[in-house]
């Protein structure tokens, strides 16, 4: 009976079993995930917290760790963008982008992205962005300001005055919009009394203790180090710079260069007060003293600020390093290097063997160095970015063009290594190369007329046959005749065609003060050649500078001009 009864009911027991464990595991489902959004909450604190602090790799593991936790953490991506353009990425920009296109993307966001863009070069992104925030129903201040800004960027001074007027307008309060109108009279007054109410704008702006007293601060000390004669150097004004609540060593630095221009006697005393507080100072104010020191060829006083220390934070390090290799230290400096430093960024050793390498005339081991050091720097497009700068600083061209390569194969940093590379490629006379940038260039770009035209005249250095680049070299001149970039291209093409004649009437079309570029010198040179007027042709070939002419330039006016000047 019992045996019946067993086999009767155990079916339904072990149904029931199941049927508990799959209410139990449905009711765990949003406590699991409730446990990582939590999770994901505290990464995010952290990552704000070190994003403020300017502990930029720090702010970015936590956020990234919230994204892996949260992937719908709208604001992990924003601490993300927040932190590459602190920090000089032009990936700021896409990941703006990214934000821009969730559902739950504020107004705030898109200002972000559009300031982003301008500040990087984006400008079609940042005009887009603009056009959407003003076909709002009702703009913010902060709208009408961003399109103050931008067209400040375009050169429009009027325009931007009506924007940054609009905004205070709408919100008297606006003190942001009152610093952009007195920095834009202080730039470009209308006449001595518009200057001189900018000034007094600006000094009550600067008695704020938020970011924009802090920024009229700046603007103060900034136009006074430009114009000395104007405003001489105030104690008062250079204290409430450095005291300011919200300023950090960026500002001391301003201040002391101030000082320093105005009275040399006292850089002295300035430098000594500097390095004695160096040791006191959070990481982010030691990277900002370091480079400043190191910017004055103050090389001494960043060693003794900053001693090789592994225990350095490695943007400050990098710094003393950089003074030992101007002090021509190499044997400290390679000795240093054989300890276990730049665990997480070991391109920066490779970087400094290759540099000891280069000062000891040993071009075999720079060249093994350098391209250890690109390797290690992977994807790290803010390492790729740094080898590039040091390569151009040290002259080595080669060198900066393999970082720069390495760094254009990253998607969101493509157009900035494209446009880095432009310099390299024309001081090693690739032309073939650099036209393959402005190639890639008027992909990315299409609106950029510049950029069009920039391409065709490189192709039809290349390929006078090309009936692509002709036709565009047309376009772009009818729509802009009086630029001499856009009549020089144009010039170009009818003189590979065989109408000199033509291409010397589109270049005096042009005020002859506008024809500073060697390429354009040799093109009107050549086509006034090309037309018999070989008189005036050799008074333009005597202008070229021919160090700075392309190989194909040079091939123009091979027979009128002598060796490089």
């Amino acid at each position: 009976m019992s045996r019946r009864l067993t086999l009767i009911f155990w079916p339904w027991g072990f149904i029931g079993l199941v049927f508990a464990v799959v209410v139990v595991a449905l009711a765990l489902k949003p406590v699991y995930h409730a446990a990582k959004r939590w999770r994901a909450g505290t990464f995010l604190k952290r990552a704000d917290s070190a994003l403020k602090a300017g502990y930029w790799k720090r702010a970015d593991e936590q956020a990234s760790l919230a994204l892996q936790m949260d992937p719908n953490s709208l604001e992990a991506v924003r601490v993300l963008a927040r932190s590459a353009r602190q920090q000089g990425s032009s990936s700021c920009v896409a990941l703006w982008s990214e934000v821009a296109q969730w559902p739950e993307a504020t107004e705030s966001d898109r200002v972000e992205l559009a300031a982003a863009a301008l500040q990087f070069g984006f400008q079609d992104v940042a005009e887009k962005q603009v056009e959407v925030l003003l076909a709002q129903p009702r703009p913010s201040a902060a709208v009408y300001r961003l399109a103050g800004i931008l067209a400040h960027h375009e050169q429009q001074p009027g325009i931007a005055r009506e924007w940054f007027e609009r905004a205070l307008q709408l919100d008297p309060k606006d003190a942001g919009a009152r610093v952009n109108i007195a920095e834009l009279d202080l730039l470009a007054p209308a006449n001595a009394g518009s200057e001189q109410r900018a000034l007094n704008s600006l000094r009550e702006l600067a008695r704020r203790r938020d970011e924009w007293g802090l920024e009229s601060l700046r603007i103060l000390v900034s136009w006074a180090r430009r114009k000395p004669a104007a405003m001489p150097f105030d104690p008062g004004l250079a204290a409430a710079l450095r005291s300011h609540p919200l300023a950090g060593m960026r500002e001391s630095c301003l201040a002391a260069d101030w000082e320093m221009q105005s009275h040399p006697e006292h850089a002295d005393e300035l430098l000594r007060d500097m390095v004695a507080r160096a040791s006191s100072l959070p990481p982010p104010d030691q990277r900002e003293l370091a480079q400043w020191l190191n910017r004055h060829k103050f090389f001494e006083q960043t060693i003794r600020a900053f001693p090789p220390d592994a225990k350095l934070s490695p943007q400050t390090l990098v710094c003393t390093l950089d003074a030992m290799a101007a002090l021509g230290k190499w044997s400290e400096l390679n000795r240093f290097l054989e300890q276990d430093l730049f665990t997480e960024q070991p391109a920066l050793v490779w970087l400094f063997r290759a540099r000891a390498a280069r000062e000891l005339r040993n071009a075999q081991v720079f060249e093994v160095d350098w391209r250890q050091a690109v390797r290690s720097a992977g994807n790290d497009p803010a390492m790729l970015r740094y080898l590039g700068y040091y390569a151009e600083m040290l002259g080595e061209t080669a060198a900066a063009v393999a970082a720069y390569e390495a760094l254009r194969a990253s998607p969101p940093d493509e157009l900035e290594a494209l446009l880095r590379l432009i310099r390299p490629y024309e001081a090693l006379g690739r032309t073939t190369d650099l036209q393959k940038v402005f190639e890639r260039l008027a992909v990315l770009r299409p609106n950029d007329a510049v950029v069009r035209n920039d391409y065709a005249y490189l192709t039809l250095l290349l390929n006078p046959a090309n009936l692509d680049a002709r036709q565009k070299a047309e376009q772009n001149y009818r729509a802009n005749p009086r630029l001499p970039a856009f009549a020089a291209t144009y010039a170009l093409s009818e003189l590979r065609q065989g109408r000199p004649s033509t291409a010397v009437t589109a270049m005096r079309a042009v005020p002859a003060d506008e024809i500073t570029a060697p390429g354009w010198q040799a093109v009107f040179a050549a086509s006034l050649k090309g037309n018999g007027d070989k008189a005036e042709a050799a008074k333009w070939a005597h202008l070229i500078d021919t160090s700075h002419l392309k190989p194909e330039e040079r091939a123009l006016v091979a027979d009128m001009v002598g060796g490089s000047r």
